[in-house]
């Protein structure tokens, strides 16, 4: 709520309203709540000296990511945009709003002794690991404080899941055993002793009523949970049950062995509706199934590194993704646009599931261990990374860094290179007229900007990389959101080609040079020219202090 932000910064300080959400933070993961909270933190000199431009500061930081929130963060601009019309005073409004902050990829990275298994509760709030001891704990991952202990039978836990619901937690045992415990009390409900070698994976139907589990022994058991009853029973795969997943509706079940056989079932029945005919080779080990939410993808993980996308609905291989180092464990997004790949160096990777182009490489902790589960939160902005010894990472997914990726390459002479002071992307342009920017670490385009309509001449990126500069023949210079790629300002003060552009440090100021030495610094904000002067020079750089 702006008013009571408004009030607590102008009343008592902007370190009051930051302990507040802090407070917050520490016992509550939101994304909408780390957003405010990180802009409070860069623009708390600005409203520890006047408090009232926070308006400003929300407007400037926050309006260009509205769409890609939810509904609160559309309204707190909102609010602070009409009282910013009401107040009579004055205020230093900004006249852009495409430059927001980012927030960093990695929210919080904590070591959990010996865990081996790790689920998700439905709140996204807590989570319930398994240690090598089989002592099952649920933490709340913002405090990362114990919540509640089940009571196991000191058995080893072979494999665990949460009921969509969040009321029943079901384990696999190395004897063969499954454990029904109710979320409620933490009491254990059943006990199933079916099979005879160690449970390898476990699904809950939607209506917490079914429970299905595999296991080395090469069956797939069905069981009813409000009669206590095995209902159903799949014994025709030749080897040891990897995987099995279910889809959206619950009504269609997939199967996988260790020989990459590929089985869907019709849940009702228990028929065979297909076989998924991998034709991958058989010296390789199928390692993981995964199906996509909206009923389109299956994924299968090989142990040769590969990743062979299939259609549920026919079965028909779509594509493939190779990966650089060894993948060890997957995870699909809830929306079904992304694919998580964890790496045995502990490297993470998100991809874009129809193309297979990764969109964003996450670094490896200090650990350098094998990622051995994923996890997606219910509104895909996070993801958890979770070693098999147990140290937990867990990532901002951020939308707004997907948007108009392109795999075109450039076709005509390159006149002008960029890099990012952080290194991971260049830009490059030339008698095309466009822009590209490449991912440093895998060599593919990511985005292109297009606008000019004579060959571009020269380029800059700013400090915080979050917009470009670049000059042309046609005699302007454009200032592009490397955001949103779309030029946010055209400046045409100049009336001969652009030869060289900079920008000055903290991207206070933007220095353009044409092929008659006419130079002028202006703001990349409004354009406004600051300084005029005439150099016979080729090129200009500037000081590190923009001095």
């Amino acid at each position: 709520n702006f008013d009571y932000m408004l009030s607590k910064v102008y009343t008592s300080s902007v370190y009051s309203l930051l302990h507040e959400y802090s407070t917050v933070l520490t016992r509550v993961i939101d994304i909408e709540l780390e957003l405010i909270y990180y802009i409070l933190q860069q623009a708390t000199l600005t409203l520890a000296n006047n408090p009232l431009q926070l308006a400003a500061e929300i407007i400037l930081r926050l309006k260009a990511l509205s769409e890609i929130y939810s509904d609160n963060i559309s309204s707190l601009v909102v609010q602070a945009s009409e009282w910013s019309g009401i107040y009579q005073g004055p205020l230093l409004l900004p006249m852009t709003s495409w430059r927001p902050d980012k927030l960093p990829p990695l929210l919080m990275n904590f070591d959990l002794k010996d865990v081996v298994l790790v689920e998700l509760l439905p709140n996204d709030q807590f989570m319930v690991v398994c240690t090598e001891e089989s002592e099952i704990h649920v933490i709340q991952i913002a405090s990362r404080a114990v919540f509640q202990t089940f009571q196991n039978s000191g058995k080893k836990v072979t494999e665990m899941k949460i009921s969509k619901s969040g009321q029943l937690l079901v384990t696999g045992l190395d004897e063969g055993s499954i454990q029904v415990y109710d979320f409620i009390n933490g009491g254990m409900l059943h006990k199933y002793r079916e099979h005879t070698e160690a449970v390898t994976c476990l699904a809950v139907k939607i209506d917490d009523r079914t429970i299905l589990s595999g296991s080395k022994d090469r069956t797939v058991k069905i069981f009813d949970v409000s009669n206590n009853d095995l209902i159903g029973s799949i014994e025709v795969h030749e080897h040891m049950l990897v995987s099995i997943a279910l889809n959206r509706h619950h009504d269609v079940l997939v199967t996988g062995d260790t020989e990459g056989t590929i089985k869907v079932w019709c849940l009702e029945d228990l028929t065979l509706s297909n076989i998924i005919e991998t034709d991958h080779n058989r010296s390789t080990t199928l390692v993981q199934l995964s199906l996509s939410r909206n009923d389109t993808y299956l994924l299968g993980s090989y142990s040769d590194q590969k990743l062979m996308i299939y259609s549920i609905v026919t079965g028909s291989f779509i594509h493939e993704i190779t990966t650089e180092s060894k993948a060890t464990s997957i995870c699909i997004s809830n929306n079904s646009d992304l694919l998580a790949i964890g790496h045995h160096d502990n490297t993470l990777d998100l991809v874009d599931i129809c193309s297979g182009q990764v969109l964003v490489k996450f670094p490896s902790t200090q650990q350098k261990e094998p990622i051995t589960k994923l996890l997606f939160t219910s509104d895909d902005e996070y993801v958890m990374s979770v070693t098999n010894h147990g140290s937990v990472c867990l990532w901002r997914v951020q939308k707004h860094t997907f948007q108009n990726t392109t795999l075109d390459y450039q076709t005509e002479s390159v006149t002008c290179v960029a890099i990012s002071k952080s290194g991971q992307f260049a830009l490059t342009a030339g008698k095309d007229c466009v822009i590209r920017v490449w991912d440093l670490e895998t060599n593919t385009i990511t985005q292109t900007f297009v606008d000019h309509t004579k060959p571009i001449t020269c380029l800059a990126v700013a400090s915080d990389i979050s917009f470009t500069v670049s000059g042309s023949h046609d005699c302007t210079v454009k200032v592009w959101s490397i955001d949103t790629g779309l030029v946010v300002l055209n400046f045409t003060e100049h009336r001969n080609d652009i030869i060289a552009v900079c920008i000055v440090s903290a991207a206070e100021s933007i220095v353009s040079l044409d092929v008659t030495g006419d130079t002028r610094v202006w703001s990349p904000d409004s354009g406004v020219v600051r300084m005029v002067c005439k150099w016979p020079c080729r090129t200009i750089n500037i000081s590190m202090n923009g001095l």
